[in-house]
Formats: structure tokens, C-alpha cells, sequence
């Protein structure tokens, strides 16, 4: 525990969230977890590992203006807990076959809040039929976007103290 929490204040962000998503994915039973940066106009995938394949990938990105039904609900702000992907409306575009998501049935994303904002999303994706989401991994699932956020805080503190401190040595060589 003492290494989890070391870590996830650590400012390494891709470590961390690495590890988040391997531990979410294994606890949930899940084919793949992803963290995703918030944006308005898109999801950038910070971190999206898959089950089956133990593998870690990045950098995908998905944009308003192909799923506006599936952004408009994250930006509610609230879980998106949802039973059957490709019958709800809020998800069907992003399951189809050949999107983003091709072959989720069941997916449970929430957004990540920090400093008051949505910065991530949360993304468990599940394949093989509908999945109703239990109460238990609603709250597991939310404690987990919480590590996530404390993981960003993080790697943002770490950011800016690196700019301090190559501010402060440029202005010390400047005089």
C-alpha cells in the first residue's frame, strides 16, 4: 500500500497509471481499462491496457464530432454506467464495428474531476454480452478515477516545480 501511495505522488504519471489500470482491469474483470485526458473537443488516451494481450497502448483520440451523444453525456458529468453498449444511445456510435470501441458490450466510464474541472475519464470496457455493473463496482470504480485524479495533481506539481526551478536558475545566471 505504502508503494501505491508513493507512487501515485510521485509525478509519474505514465507509471502510475499503468499500474492503476492493470489493478482495475484485473479487480474488474474487465477486457480493457483506459485513462483518457479530458478535452473539449476530444478524449486523448493516456493509458489504455487490455486484459487478454497484458498490453499497454496511448495516444488514440476520440473527437466530439464523431460521438456527440457519448460526449454530451460525459460532460454531465456523472458515471456513465451502461448495461448494453450497442442499444444505448449514448454509446452505440463508439461500439460499432470498425470505432473506437469496436466490440465493447458493457462499458462503465467516469469522469475524473480535479481542481473542480473534468481533466480524465475513467473508461472499463467489457466484451461478451451485456454486463449489469454492481453497486460495489460502481464505488470500486470510483475510488479508482480518485487514485487517478491524485496520480494528475501529481504529475502537474511535479510540472510546474520543474518550471520553478528552471526559472529560478535562468534568473540567477541572468544577474
Amino acid at each position: 500500500a505504502m508503494t501505491e501511495q508513493r507512487l501515485l505522488g510521485s509525478g509519474d504519471l505514465p507509471t502510475a497509471l499503468t499500474r492503476i489500470t492493470e489493478m482495475a482491469a484485473d479487480t474488474l474483470r474487465v477486457a480493457r481499462v483506459g485513462v483518457w485526458s479530458y478535452h473539449p473537443d476530444k478524449l486523448v488516451c493516456l493509458d489504455a491496457f487490455d486484459q487478454s494481450t497484458r498490453q499497454h497502448r496511448a495516444g488514440v483520440e476520440l473527437r466530439w464530432e464523431a460521438f456527440p451523444d457519448y460526449f454530451a453525456a460525459l460532460r454531465d458529468g456523472s458515471p456513465l454506467a451502461v448495461q448494453d453498449a450497442r442499444n444505448d444511445h449514448r454509446t452505440r456510435a463508439i461500439v460499432d464495428t470498425g470505432a473506437a470501441r469496436s466490440g465493447v458490450t458493457a462499458q462503465f466510464d467516469i469522469p475524473v474531476r480535479a481542481g473542480g474541472r473534468i481533466v480524465a475519464v475513467l473508461t472499463s470496457e467489457h466484451v461478451g454480452g451485456a454486463r449489469r455493473w454492481t453497486g460495489e463496482e460502481l464505488a470500486f470504480g470510483t475510488s479508482v478515477a480518485s487514485f487517478v485524479a491524485l496520480a494528475i495533481e501529481a504529475a502537474e506539481r511535479t510540472r510546474l516545480e520543474q518550471q520553478l526551478a528552471k526559472s529560478q536558475k535562468m534568473e540567477s545566471i541572468g544577474r
